[in-house]
């Protein structure tokens, strides 16, 4: 009891300051979400955090490349269950300046960012094989964001008050650039394990209600896994893709019975 009457005037202060919390329901577990950033400002803060990649990073202009993203990823985002959002998809060709070790052009990788905005890099772009394997990659970074992961992350990472001074911040300044910055980086990296096994379930249904073959979220990870093998051990690989092993045999397990399902 103690407990709880301490808990209460710390949420409805907490509530005040921030504005309405919102209790948001995890479609796969239905476990509660507290989140203080709103849809609205979820898309703000979005849109501030795309400026801070499009600053550090270059995106192809490929329209090849481009259009076969866009047409798989608006594919995948009829059968979503967060429709309301505008999404982007956009491909980092390389990093304007290449000085950071754990650069995202390192290796293979894809990221989410609030409120619709998904990027896939060159490196993993060239080593995919068919649409199944592009829409493996966009189904998982789009349940990211259907499961509102990169909100959730963030404020536990760098706390509510830091995302709103990144959205409520009109013209740029050295404290929101540098907000946005480390934002990005954490967006950069992997989930937990849970959130990327979430992830990797809600978009096998993802891909098989948009007419994919779910099999290839099996080849894309196991590519990015010898791509590992094959490479020198840099702690970036481990910071982006860890899991992997775990990833596979649990996407195995959800594949096997959905088919079981089905027969």
């Amino acid at each position: 009891m103690v407990n709880k009457i301490f808990f209460l005037p710390k949420l409805l202060l907490i509530t005040l300051f921030f504005g309405c919390a919102s209790i948001d329901y995890n479609i796969l577990t239905g476990k509660e979400n507290m989140t203080f950033i709103s849809e609205e400002k979820e898309v703000k803060l979005g849109k501030k955090i795309s400026l801070q990649v499009e600053e550090e990073f270059e995106i192809t202009k490929d329209p090849r490349l481009r259009d076969v993203v866009n047409e798989v990823g608006y594919k995948l985002v009829e059968h979503c269950d967060r429709k309301g959002l505008v999404y982007y998809f956009d491909i980092i060709d390389e990093e304007k300046n290449n000085h950071n070790e754990d650069s995202s052009d390192k290796g293979p990788n894809a990221f989410a960012l609030p409120g619709g905005y998904i990027y896939i890099n060159k490196t993993l772009m060239d080593m995919l094989e068919g649409k199944d394997e592009i829409a493996a990659v966009l189904a998982h970074e789009l349940s990211h964001i259907v499961l509102r992961h990169n909100i959730l992350k963030l404020q536990e990472a760098i706390g509510t008050q830091a995302l709103l001074i990144i959205v409520g911040t009109s013209s740029p300044d050295m404290r929101t650039a540098k907000n946005s910055q480390v934002a990005m980086i954490l967006l950069l990296l992997a989930y937990s394990k849970e959130r990327e096994f979430e992830a990797d379930k809600l978009a096998l249904k993802y891909l098989q209600k948009a007419g994919f073959n779910p099999q290839g979220m099996i080849s894309l990870l196991e590519k990015i896994q010898k791509f590992q093998f094959d490479s020198p051990i840099r702690r970036y690989y481990l910071k982006t893709h860890p899991f992997l092993d775990e990833r596979i045999e649990q996407v195995q397990k959800e594949l096997k019975i959905h088919n079981n399902i089905l027969h």
